[in-house]
């Protein structure tokens, strides 16, 4: 239900479209729609856009969780090792309980 539900939601860092939309290229549909919503209300009320027409803010063209914007993805595949896992050591101790 969860998974379902994270897709299905606006996210405000894919410019309020959701996961699906973008897993599914329904990007262009969307953005179509809401633009011609947004330029009908233009026309009939110009004097609440100050700065003018208004756009749809589409969402980034690549999203990263963790980029390393030092090295280009065909740069860290063809370096040796660069992919390597390194466990995080952990403390298998019991934590110290206050009373």
């Amino acid at each position: 239900r969860f998974v379902t539900h994270y897709n299905d939601r606006p996210h405000e860092g894919l410019a309020l479209f959701t996961p699906a939309d973008l897993f599914h290229d329904r990007v262009p549909t969307v953005a179509a729609v809401r633009q011609q919503a947004l330029t009908e209300h233009y026309t009939r009320h110009p004097e609440r856009y100050v700065k003018g027409a208004p756009t749809v803010a589409l969402p980034p063209a690549a999203v990263h969780i963790n980029p390393d914007l030092a090295m280009h993805a065909s740069q860290l595949l063809a370096t040796s090792g660069a992919l390597t896992i390194v466990p995080t050591p952990v403390d298998t101790g019991l934590p110290e309980v206050v009373t």
